[in-house]
């Protein structure tokens, strides 16, 4: 949680680490983030306080909103899931959304 809370503070205002655009430490830290609010959004129970407190940081769901936004437009157009009928059907990301 603490880690967490340092990447809010160090985030403050700008919309990347670097400031106005993403530099190589934005990619980790996505890199990290992503599949924890895909896994949220999937209805899996993270067991860790800490893992809840950065889906539930609003300042992180937007970071990560905006990083899938500049850095893979067509990422809700690559990922696919499938339906009950086993074909595959497109998965929109929030981030195509904001």
């Amino acid at each position: 949680m603490e880690g967490a809370a340092q990447l809010e503070t160090k985030l403050g205002d700008q919309d990347f680490l670097g400031g106005g655009a993403p530099c190589s430490y934005d990619c980790c830290v996505y890199a990290t983030l992503l599949p924890l609010y895909r896994l949220a959004q999937a209805g899996v129970a993270l067991p860790d306080p800490g893992l809840r407190y950065i889906v539930a940081s609003d300042r992180l769901r937007q970071y990560v909103r905006r990083m899938s936004a500049v850095a893979f437009p067509d990422l809700g157009d690559l990922l696919l899931e499938p339906t009950a009928a086993g074909d595959a059907q497109t998965f929109r990301l929030e981030a195509r959304r904001a």
